[in-house]
């Protein structure tokens, strides 16, 4: 496993002289911006907000060159959200991973996977899993995971304007209603649009930046 993560990282490295897509603080901070706005009210799972978020993960892997790895980048499932003890359990929301690939160019290899993810939902205004008391304020979490997120953007959009030299193919994907349990990397790993053995390693980007 050792073998492909450093494979990777001097892919990324070795590009670093003439790649068309670099990685810059700039739109770093403004997916993170974006991300962690007020008007994305924390990035809770379900409704319109959820919404937005998934499209605007979708939209740039488009734009950066990024396929679908099914007939779009959408994963579907249906999120139990946690409540408190003395709360009444919600229904289940409807809500996303985002999911892209990029193919590799060997033969061969090509059929095997590396996954880079990330997941892009929060805490909304705090409740269950937040160590706050502000439980009426939004949660903006920047490094969590806003921070893993947009750095998913940016390395993913770099490893596009790199395709050429990839020999093992690379799935990208941003989970969602990851705070409520992890329940976006478990819906992928129980619904592969892959075969599991074709998965040789994955790379998590969770929480970029905190350095605790």
């Amino acid at each position: 496993m050792q073998d492909y993560f450093w494979a990777f990282l001097l892919l990324l490295i070795s590009a670093s002289g003439y790649s068309q897509a670099e990685v810059t603080t700039e739109e770093l901070h403004d997916h993170i911006e974006f991300l962690t706005s007020k008007e994305n009210q924390g990035r809770y799972p379900g409704g319109k907000i959820n919404q937005v978020l998934v499209d605007y993960i979708a939209s740039d892997f488009e734009n950066s060159g990024l396929k679908p790895l099914s007939k779009n980048y959408l994963q579907k499932f249906k999120a139990e959200l946690r409540v408190s003890d003395k709360t009444k359990k919600k229904p289940k929301v409807k809500t996303y991973n985002v999911v892209a690939v990029l193919e590799g160019n060997h033969p061969v290899l090509k059929n095997e996977y590396l996954v880079l993810g990330a997941h892009y939902d929060h805490l909304g205004h705090g409740g269950p899993s937040s160590k706050s008391d502000k439980l009426n304020t939004v949660h903006p979490g920047a490094d969590d995971n806003a921070s893993g997120t947009s750095a998913l953007l940016e390395i993913s959009e770099r490893l596009a304007a790199h395709q050429s030299e990839l020999k093992r193919s690379v799935i990208v994907i941003a989970f969602g209603a990851e705070e409520q349990g992890l329940l976006g990397s478990t819906y992928f790993v129980n619904n592969p649009p892959v075969f599991l053995e074709q998965i040789k390693l994955m790379i998590n980007m969770d929480m970029v930046g905190r350095l605790n």
